[in-house]
């Protein structure tokens, strides 16, 4: 799961001779150390998300025939390449993309049919301190980043039994690095390039206290998470736990089902069971009074008063009065800030199901309001995506020391 220590992991790894790809992500402000992602993989990941209508940030799950259709032939010919080129002669390679959790079945897949053998390790971390973690850089709600954990979390855990694979808690590669790693490399019988020992203080200069920001008590704050999802995380992180223990699968698999029913998703339309996720969505989001229903997606940034930073792309949940009707007016507010861009007018699209439904230009500093007719029938809840051709950095105007692209500020967003 994302913000879960994944990057840590890789990097004490990578360390010891484990090789994560020829073209890898940069650091960045919300990792400085650095992602160990390849860039050719994100990016296939990220299209076979879109290609089976999903994302890393949907809290709808992903079923597993989804993965195994015939049409993704050229995505797992596509890897296959990839894979090739990336860890060409490489004898010990790792791959880190936590999307992965959510298209494990065709990664196996793919990995199989190469004669890769592989050992699965799944970074776990306690699932209030990746909320907010994720409110932080994402802007998520609550409810959204828990719904977010359980799906990656269920789907690795499920998805690689009977395959060699250690449970790793965050937690404990921070206070016992060393023991640890050892622990790692023993129970998944790695064969090392480079001798612990020998780089074992290195790693300890990468995993430092202070790499990890948030530190919440489970034990004290157990209110806030629903019971099927305590348990499931008290049991995965127990030092008791053994991976390969069929009465523990039994007992995840019995909280899992609890899960399911929690979010009520038996029979019913993608829209209703998007609508049982996200309780309590309106047709209205005033960015003033903050986003308790989770109806912003991915993309939003900090608020600031009666407004909320978008990013470069950003995608809100509408609920739609009058689902069947043939008109719609759709309503949105805010400001621009022309000055900061680079060119001095900013275009900007909005889509509904992947079909572009506005287009405008901004050439003036200041507020706007804007307004615009959909004729054709929306579903009960739909998602509306904002995407623009530019946006800024605020370390270029001062304005802080975070390096997320800022694009509009917005202030409310309507359907009617």
């Amino acid at each position: 799961m994302h913000r879960s220590g994944t990057s840590a992991f890789a990097g004490a790894l990578s360390m010891l001779g484990v090789a994560f790809g020829r073209d890898l992500m940069k650091s960045w402000k919300d990792n400085s150390k650095g992602y160990y992602e390849s860039w050719n993989i994100y990016h296939l990941n990220e299209s076979l998300l879109k290609a089976i209508d999903s994302s890393w940030d949907s809290t709808l799950p992903i079923r597993p025939e989804s993965l195994n259709k015939n049409d993704l032939y050229l995505y797992k010919e596509r890897l296959k390449y990839i894979i090739r080129e990336e860890f060409d002669h490489d004898k010990l390679m790792g791959i880190k993309d936590p999307r992965i959790c959510r298209l494990l079945p065709f990664w196996s897949e793919v990995l199989d049919e190469m004669g890769i053998s592989c050992r699965f390790i799944l970074p776990i971390r306690n699932p209030l301190e990746v909320a907010d973690s994720l409110r932080k850089r994402d802007g998520f709600s609550f409810e959204k980043s828990i719904i977010l954990w359980m799906e990656h979390v269920i789907n690795a855990e499920l998805f690689s039994r009977g395959k060699r694979r250690v449970i790793a808690l965050f937690d404990d590669l921070i206070s016992q690095p060393e023991r640890t790693i050892r622990s790692l490399v023993s129970d998944l019988n790695i064969e090392l390039t480079e001798n612990i020992d020998d780089v074992m203080d290195n790693i300890r200069d990468f995993i430092k206290h202070d790499n990890k920001h948030f530190n919440i008590s489970i034990n004290e704050n157990v209110s806030r998470l629903p019971e099927c999802v305590l348990q499931y995380y008290k049991t995965i992180s127990d030092p008791d736990f053994r991976a390969d223990d069929r009465k523990n699968h039994e007992k995840l698999d019995l909280l899992a089902g609890e899960y399911e029913r929690m979010r009520d998703l038996s029979g019913k339309s993608k829209a209703c069971r998007q609508r049982s996720l996200i309780r309590g969505v309106s047709n209205c989001i005033n960015m003033e009074k903050g986003d308790k229903e989770g109806q912003l997606g991915m993309g939003w940034i900090s608020s600031e008063g009666e407004y909320r930073w978008m990013s470069r792309n950003a995608d809100v949940f509408l609920k739609c009065p009058h689902p069947k009707r043939l008109r719609h007016k759709v309503f949105m507010s805010g400001s621009a800030s022309l000055k900061y861009l680079q060119k001095r007018e900013l275009n900007m699209q909005i889509l509904m199901e992947n079909k572009v439904i506005y287009r405008t230009m901004f050439k003036n500093e200041g507020d706007f309001k804007i307004s615009f007719n959909v004729n054709e029938t929306i579903p009960e809840l739909c998602r509306l995506v904002i995407k623009l051709d530019q946006a800024f950095l605020p370390s270029e105007v001062k304005r802080n020391e975070d390096n997320r692209e800022l694009g509009l500020q917005i202030k409310e967003i309507k359907l009617d």
